[in-house]
């Protein structure tokens, strides 16, 4: 019931596929779904569940935005308002404590959504100290809980922001997410999950991989 954040991973997946080979199918279905994403940007800048441009999340938003920024890499054009209109609504959706709420209409932060949030960022080229810093210090102070449903969710992102800004913030989250992670692997080698065991072992092996960057996206 949520079909943007499958095209949005879709598309992901068709940049990866497209820039390491030559089929021309593929570039046409890439570009295919990137007009699709650009379509659907509401006025606010971000994306919803549903292709339409209507409601926006921080969540949903950033997932546009990495599948963008992917296709770009494959070589497929993406209008530059399109991205300077995403960073804008990220910005708009950041707190006093540096963490992001998940939409505009307010709430309080949370790890698993400001982990996303400051992919997204780098994603879009955005590098703004005034904006990361804060955002570095939110994460740092609020490790992942193994607890919390978006476990998974939180580490898939917080491993990548790691990758990405490096230096003090890597070596204080990167260590401690992962033997987090470790901690609650099951004995038959994949993690549990209550919303999904397949998709919680996935990002789980992304997360650990992370240092590899085993992804063209994953490359700083």
């Amino acid at each position: 019931n949520r079909p943007m954040y499958g095209h949005g991973f879709a598309v992901l997946f068709l940049a990866e596929c497209a820039g390491m080979s030559r089929r021309a199918d593929l570039h046409r279905k890439l570009a295919a779904g990137v007009k699709l994403i650009v379509g659907c940007q509401n006025e606010e800048g971000g994306w919803r569940y549903f292709p339409r441009p209507e409601e926006a999340d921080i969540s949903v938003s950033v997932c546009e935005l990495t599948a963008l920024r992917a296709a770009r890499n494959a070589g497929v054009g993406v209008p530059k308002e399109t991205i300077d209109r995403a960073v804008a609504y990220m910005r708009k959706c950041q707190n006093s404590d540096g963490g992001f709420m998940y939409q505009l209409s307010g709430g309080p932060s949370a790890v698993p959504r400001s982990a996303a949030a400051f992919v997204g960022f780098y994603n879009a080229g955005f590098y703004d100290a005034a904006v990361l810093d804060p955002a570095a210090d939110y994460l740092q102070a609020a490790p992942p809980d193994p607890a919390d449903p978006f476990f998974f969710y939180a580490c898939y992102y917080l491993s990548q922001a790691a990758h990405f800004r490096g230096g003090e913030f890597r070596a204080a989250v990167y260590p401690q997410m992962t033997a987090l992670l470790l901690a609650n692997q099951q004995p038959d080698g994949g993690w549990s999950s209550t919303i999904d065991r397949d998709c919680a072992t996935a990002m789980a092996c992304l997360a650990l991989l992370m240092p590899e960057a085993p992804l063209p996206i994953f490359q700083r």
